[in-house]
C-alpha cells in the first residue's frame, strides 16, 4: 500500500503542496469498514524516493484531525509529471543486493560493497554490489553491462510507486524435469506455440540453439566443400615434390 500525489498531465509540472492524512479505511464486501491506519505514529512510514525532487519531501505529524487526536502531514516540492510523490509503510527498507558483470566494475570504477541508485522503469532503486560474474544466461556481456537482483525485492520496490497496475517480469525460463522424453518436450513446445496460456513475444529453445552451434562446419558445408579443402591442403605439401631435369 502506498499513498501518493501525481500530476497526470504530461505537459504540466507537479506543483508543490501538502496534504493531511487522517486515516486509511477500507470497506469489505460485507459492508464492514476496517481502519488500516490511523497515523497516530508515523515511524513506520517512509517517503517514496521516486525522483531527485523527492529529497525535498517531508513527512510529519499534525494535531489537526477529524477525531482531534493526530494525523500525518505530507509536504512535497515541485517536480516532474507522471511521477508519484508520496509515502508507503516500511520499517526497514535495505538496499537490494546485486550481482554485476566484471566489465561493469571496470567501466564504472565501482567496487564490490559500493551502493548506488538505479533507475528501473523510471523508479529509483538503491542497490549494493555484492559479487561479480563474467556471464549470465540470455545476456551478452560484450554488448551490454548487466546487474542481477532478486525478482521479489525488485518488484516490491517498483510497485511502491507504480501508477498504472503493477510491474511484472518480461522474461522467464521453463525447466524440463529430469528423464523427460524428447517427444514430451516437443509436445510442450507445440502447446506453448499453438495454445499459449498467456501472450508472449518469442519462445527460445536452448537445446535447439545448442544443437545448431554444435554442428560440424565441414559436415554442414557438404562433401564438395570438404574435397576442395582437402585438395587445397594437399597441394601445399605436394608442391615441393616436383622434378628438376639434371644433365650429366
Amino acid at each position: 500500500m502506498s499513498i501518493g500525489i501525481v500530476e497526470t498531465v504530461p505537459q504540466k509540472k507537479l506543483t508543490s503542496g501538502s496534504i493531511l492524512i487522517d486515516s486509511v479505511r477500507v470497506r469489505l464486501a460485507t459492508g464492514e469498514v476496517v481502519n488500516l491506519e490511523d497515523f497516530r505514529d508515523i515511524d513506520d512510514w517512509q517517503i517514496i524516493d521516486s525522483s531527485i525532487s523527492s529529497s525535498n519531501d517531508r513527512l510529519g505529524s499534525s494535531e489537526i484531525s477529524a477525531k482531534s487526536d493526530s494525523s500525518a502531514i505530507f509536504t512535497w516540492s515541485e517536480g516532474p509529471p507522471i511521477t508519484m510523490r508520496g509515502i508507503y509503510p516500511s520499517t526497514n527498507l535495505k538496499s537490494i543486493s546485486a550481482i554485476v558483470n566484471s566489465d561493469f566494475l571496470i567501466n564504472t570504477q565501482y567496487s564490490l560493497g559500493d551502493q548506488l541508485k538505479l533507475s528501473v522503469h523510471g523508479h529509483r532503486i538503491d542497490v549494493v554490489l555484492r559479487d561479480k560474474v563474467r556471464y549470465f544466461p540470455t545476456i551478452n556481456p560484450i554488448e551490454d553491462d548487466f546487474i542481477v537482483v532478486g525478482l521479489d525485492s525488485l518488484i516490491h520496490r517498483l510497485n511502491i510507486g507504480s501508477l498504472f497496475g503493477s510491474t511484472d517480469p518480461n522474461e522467464f525460463w521453463i525447466d524440463y524435469e529430469d528423464g523427460i522424453t524428447n517427444e514430451t518436450k516437443k509436445g510442450l513446445k507445440e502447446n506453448l506455440i499453438n495454445d499459449p496460456p498467456f501472450p508472449y513475444g518469442k519462445l527460445w529453445d536452448t537445446e535447439s540453439m545448442l544443437e545448431i552451434n554444435c554442428v560440424d562446419p565441414l559436415v554442414k558445408a557438404g562433401w564438395h566443400a570438404i574435397l576442395v579443402i582437402v585438395f587445397g591442403s594437399s597441394s601445399r605439401y605436394l608442391e615441393p615434390l616436383g622434378f628438376l631435369p639434371v644433365s650429366s
